[in-house]
């Protein structure tokens, strides 16, 4: 048993795993929604560069019900090993996800205009001549018009 001990390689890397390196952190049901629900049209969540460890693995995960939130097991090497019989850590208020998930009010009112158009034309609806353009040549209030309303539909989700 000594010899297999000493034949080890120990230039091998290290498995975090092995080594006990874990950290949790939680992923509430309404943001795994935006980003596994979001709608195809619009840019989706995109992961803060660095807000995890790049050799990041994930262990487990699980819902709690005192957190309302799934509780996610991720093993690194840059963390701190956990001693047997401890709880890792939680990775409390982490930044993962950038803050700006919606469209701006522009690209909003753009969409919802094309939209609309589109629509109009498949129910056979006759919208008037002056706004059956692209969103940019519309008159100027109806252009407000639009970027208020898609303001207010942004407000409700914020």
């Amino acid at each position: 048993m000594a010899e297999l001990t000493k034949t080890m390689d120990t230039d091998v890397e290290s498995d975090p795993i092995q080594e006990s390196r874990f950290r949790f952190f939680t992923l509430s049901p309404q943001l795994l929604l935006k980003i596994v629900g979001y709608p195809s049209h619009l840019p989706r969540p995109k992961l803060i560069a660095n807000a995890l460890p790049e050799d990041i693995q994930f262990v487990n995960a699980d819902y709690s019900m005192l957190r309302r939130s799934f509780v996610i097991l991720t093993a690194s090497k840059e963390f701190e090993p956990v001693e047997p019989g401890i709880e890792p850590p939680m990775i409390e208020e982490l930044p993962m996800f950038e803050t700006q998930v919606f469209p701006g009010e522009e690209s909003l009112a753009k969409f919802m205009h094309d939209e609309y158009e589109k629509a109009a034309k498949k129910e056979k609806w006759k919208t008037p001549k002056k706004c059956q353009v692209p969103f940019d040549k519309l008159p100027a209030a109806n252009r407000r018009t639009m970027l208020r309303v898609a303001e207010r539909v942004l407000e409700m989700f914020r």
